[in-house]
């Protein structure tokens, strides 16, 4: 996540992520703050999207296999399961 939104950050962000980094102490108005940038960028979403789409694309690829339907249920079911978070 943290090299996702250095990747997507403007240069001031990136400047303050690159910061909290290298940073001696981690407290919690620096995790928050960290947090806070992260959201900013769009890394979070980026990663839900790429997650949501990488898992739609492995479902279309086993509805295209010739497996019997439990196992390509199973390895459906189970793709979901592996990658639900809550929130």
């Amino acid at each position: 996540m943290v090299i996702a939104a250095h990747h997507l950050a403007d240069a001031p962000t990136r400047r303050q992520l690159t910061e909290l980094m290298n940073g001696a102490d981690l407290d919690d108005t620096a995790i928050e703050r960290w947090r806070t940038l992260i959201v900013t960028t769009g890394a979070v979403q980026w990663i839900e999207d790429t997650i949501s789409e990488r898992v739609t694309s492995a479902c279309k690829e086993l509805d295209e296999l010739r497996i019997d339907e439990p196992v390509r249920a199973a390895l459906a079911n189970m793709a979901v399961v592996c990658t639900e978070r809550v929130e």
